[in-house]
């Protein structure tokens, strides 16, 4: 379903997680955590297809009121009429980066906005399997649905991306998900080796 032409573009990909994806990954940690609790698997999935319709409207939202109320640059004056003194930067952790070239980036996967950073050692490691534990729990769900098709983290794990959010991951037919990781796994060796970012 994912490469059909209907799914491609950002509008209709931003339809497609709100009304399809987000809701399914809700309904199957729901139908999870039925099981795990002894419940009837079905009790509240209903409730928590419209949970998933919320949560994935609430980002989209947020952004277009937010992105009105934000000014469009930086003030050339302060409060009291003068020139900024310092160049007003947003706040980055230490390490984080941009990406500007996402030459051979696939078009039918939404591209994360960063800032990025790359995890090591025992962070990576923590992080990687808080993802692989909540990946397991859904795929787990509904076994079936999932038949040669991968959950993917839109912003990487590795790139700093959150590990557990059910906003940050899609589900990708097995050959995407090795194109998109293909593509991940190029960066990181250019920027482990410092050739560009």
């Amino acid at each position: 379903m994912f490469p059909a032409p209907f799914f491609q573009g950002p509008v209709k990909h931003l339809v497609f997680q709100i009304f399809g994806v987000q809701p399914a990954l809700a309904v199957g940690e729901r139908v999870a955590r039925n099981i795990v609790e002894g419940r009837p698997a079905t009790e509240g999935v209903g409730e928590a297809y419209g949970q998933g319709v919320v949560g994935g409207l609430t980002p989209a939202l947020g952004h277009a009121v937010v992105s009105r109320l934000l000014p469009k640059r930086a003030p050339l004056r302060t409060e009291d009429g003068h020139r900024p003194t310092e160049p007003i930067t947003p706040q980055f952790d230490e390490g984080s980066f941009s990406i500007s070239d996402w030459t051979g980036y696939p078009e039918w996967v939404p591209r994360p906005k960063g800032p990025f950073r790359l995890l090591q050692g025992e962070e990576y490691v923590a992080a990687r399997d808080a993802a692989d534990r909540v990946n397991r729990k859904i795929r787990n769900a509904d076994p079936a649905a999932f038949e040669g098709m991968e959950i993917h983290e839109i912003h990487p794990v590795k790139f700093g991306g959150h590990p557990t959010g059910p906003a940050n991951k899609i589900v990708l037919p097995v050959g995407q998900h090795r194109q998109v990781n293909g593509w991940w796994r190029r960066k990181q060796w250019s920027l482990e080796r410092g050739k560009s970012k």
